[in-house]
């Protein structure tokens, strides 16, 4: 069974939510910097959408299970091989920076280690 990064994303954010309403970890951050996430998280979803968008424009499944048709060369994967799971990234930071605690940040650093390590390994070494 392929775990794909959506569902990796999905689960860190929960666990993430989880962890900060069960027990609230060290406060890294003061409350209006917490507010900082909020532009990470808008820009971490337009990443995400816009290399979502250049898959379905070009009709290739997104999916990742199995080799691109067509490999993504322009546009946000000119310059990411993975401009989606960067998003992905970049809306877990915001909301480890909104909820300014100790364990998010972790699971940010987590999702980073599965996405590279499993995911991205998988889709090189086709």
């Amino acid at each position: 069974m392929k775990i794909l990064p959506p569902t990796v994303f999905f689960a860190a954010a929960a666990l993430m939510g989880l962890v900060h309403f069960a027990s609230a970890g060290p406060t890294l951050l003061p409350e209006p910097a917490r507010f900082l996430g909020l532009p990470i998280f808008a820009f971490g979803a337009w990443i995400s959408r816009a290399g979502a968008m250049r898959f379905h424009r070009s009709g290739t499944d997104i999916r990742a299970i199995e080799a691109p048709a067509t490999p993504m060369t322009d546009g946000l994967h000119a310059r990411s091989r993975n401009p989606i799971c960067l998003g992905f990234l970049a809306m877990l930071l915001a909301v480890a920076i909104g909820l300014g605690e100790t364990v998010p940040i972790l699971l940010v650093v987590g999702f980073a280690t599965v996405t590279r390590h499993v995911h991205i390994r998988r889709e090189e070494g086709r």
